[in-house]
């Protein structure tokens, strides 16, 4: 049997070998999540277990009261959850896993589509991408083990970096402005948004967008009910959360700082200081982009770079909060092959962190997680230096 043969789906020409890896993976993808479905985490049983039973005791106009802390639209999805005959636990991971299979398709043709643009000129498989993608350790955790939903708000600002590297700003903010519905974590993504408007690359009211996407959002939960301004206060409930330390089981600097130590004083001077290292940072890439201009690929190095700042100065930090920074070094490997150790060590890093909560105990050295992390901000922002510094324009 001749494997590398064309086939023809739906009109359309494809490789019969890329065909059959494709759901090949798709299947062993679901077959390793499965297999992690019977897991039950606290997050479930403190709070999607209980705000589940509230949704199907007291239906949807029990939102009216702020008993829950998560957005909107992921507590319709909740309430559409607790009208299944199905055990909550795994329906919550099936919703979350087929963002899985979203997040790595969409990834993939992102990937293609930056590793096509501009200087970079690399042939990638797209199978291959989203086989990658679809089978990370954490991924799979973070989804099949943990049903956190994590891939849902990740997608979208994949989606919007596509829409946004094919320059269709006001797509890329509609989807950029799902992301933040679903997830306060996107505004990870911002900055890259604030050096696009001062490129000119988005325009200024197409920034409306965000609130706006957001309100309509809420707009069933306020027919239930519940005020706008509560609604809105949301990711200000969520951000005030109380913890034992000023980072939460993620090996950030804080670790190396006596994590459980003035977390008060530390948490308000941590976010200063975190936002000082971003106007330095971003100063320095906009004014280089000024003289040289940018192009899709140098916009995924600052992407990368920005986000590993944020995940390891910002207190507060969870362990699943580099997500989207693990998925940009796997696109960022792609795009530069030699690479290929950042985002092996992003998502050993990442998994680690996981195993931390899983066991509810540390069981590897963080100091040594945080080291690895300080080496790869070095690494990543050393080699947007030396791109930014190319004599090329790419105006």
């Amino acid at each position: 049997m001749n494997l590398n043969r064309p086939v023809k789906i739906f009109s359309k020409e494809y490789n019969l070998l890329d065909v059959l890896a494709f759901f090949a993976l798709i299947l062993f993808g679901i077959i390793a999540r499965v297999v992690l479905f019977s897991y039950v985490s606290d997050d479930y049983t403190l709070y999607l277990e209980r705000w589940i039973s509230v949704l199907r005791n007291e239906g949807f106009k029990s939102l009216s009261v702020g008993w829950y802390n998560y957005t909107p639209i992921y507590m319709y999805v909740l309430w559409i959850i607790s009208k299944l005959p199905v055990y909550d636990l795994y329906a919550i991971k099936v919703f979350s896993m087929i963002f899985d299979l979203f997040l790595a398709m969409v990834t993939a043709s992102f990937t293609v589509s930056i590793c096509n643009d501009g200087k970079v000129q690399r042939k990638v498989n797209p199978v291959l991408v989203f086989g990658v993608i679809w089978l990370t350790p954490t991924i799979i955790a973070n989804s099949g083990m943990w049903g956190q939903c994590d891939s849902i708000y990740v997608s979208m600002i994949v989606l919007s970096f596509l829409y946004l590297s094919k320059e269709d700003s006001l797509k890329g903010m509609i989807f950029f402005s799902i992301a933040f519905a679903l997830k306060l974590q996107s505004v990870f993504f911002a900055p890259v948004l604030v050096l696009l408007f001062f490129l000119k690359k988005i325009k200024f009211w197409e920034f409306f967008i965000i609130p706006a996407t957001y309100i309509v959002s809420a707009i069933p939960m306020m027919i239930a009910g519940r005020p706008l301004i509560e609604c809105l206060l949301i990711y200000k409930g969520q951000a005030e959360g109380k913890s034992a330390g000023i980072s939460n089981n993620w090996p950030n600097i804080y670790y190396l700082l006596m994590n459980d130590a003035y977390i008060d004083l530390y948490k308000t001077a941590g976010i200063i200081f975190t936002f000082c290292v971003l106007l330095v940072f971003m100063y320095y890439v906009l004014k280089k982009c000024y003289e040289k201009g940018i192009d899709n690929g140098l916009l995924l190095q600052i992407s990368l770079a920005v986000g590993s700042l944020i995940v390891f100065f910002l207190p507060g930090m969870h362990e699943r909060y580099a997500y989207m920074v693990d998925l940009l070094a796997i696109v960022y490997a792609f795009m530069m092959p030699k690479k290929f150790y950042v985002p092996l060590l992003r998502i050993f890093i990442s998994f680690i962190a996981y195993q931390t909560y899983f066991v509810y105990g540390m069981y590897f050295n963080y100091e040594i997680l945080a080291a690895i992390q300080i080496f790869l901000i070095y690494d990543s922002v050393m080699t947007l230096y030396k791109t930014l510094n190319e004599k090329k324009d790419l105006a």
